[in-house]
């Protein structure tokens, strides 16, 4: 058994930077002791990783994002337009359509809902400042009365 000294002695710390938290591909292994003779670069500092098989599974798994045909596109809309939520059998139908997975069509009226909220909150932005004018001029006339 070491002492704890010693172990602080083994532990090799590196300068980082906002941009190294900021990078995923950082900080994401692990340090490695393999009892070898360390090589030039671990003697300047540099620490030996090794990645986890799970990082490299979801580097792997990561999904192509969907690009939705212009057809596909004008039937979500409309579907979208008659109601903003579906029913599973709805969803199953318009899948099954559109020969897209129920995932897809789910996450499609999920952003599409996101979408329409924002568009909403946006115009009634835009109407405050002339709602506010108008109550200020009506009050101006009622003063001056």
């Amino acid at each position: 058994m070491q002492p704890v000294t010693a172990k602080l002695a083994q532990i090799q710390r590196t300068p980082f930077s906002v941009m190294d938290i900021l990078d995923p591909t950082k900080f994401t292994g692990k340090l490695i002791s393999t009892g070898e003779e360390p090589t030039a670069g671990e003697k300047n500092g540099d620490a030996k990783l090794i990645y986890p098989e799970s990082a490299k599974l979801k580097e792997k798994s990561r999904r192509i994002r969907t690009a939705f045909t212009l057809e596909q596109l004008q039937v979500l809309e409309r579907s979208f337009q008659r109601s903003s939520y579906l029913s599973v059998l709805e969803r199953h139908t318009i899948a099954a359509a559109l020969r897209l997975s129920e995932t897809q069509v789910k996450i499609w009226f999920q952003n599409r809902r996101t979408k329409w909220k924002k568009e909403r909150l946006t115009a009634r932005e835009m109407e405050a400042p002339l709602y506010h004018h108008h109550f200020l001029n009506s009050q101006l006339r009622i003063y001056k009365s």
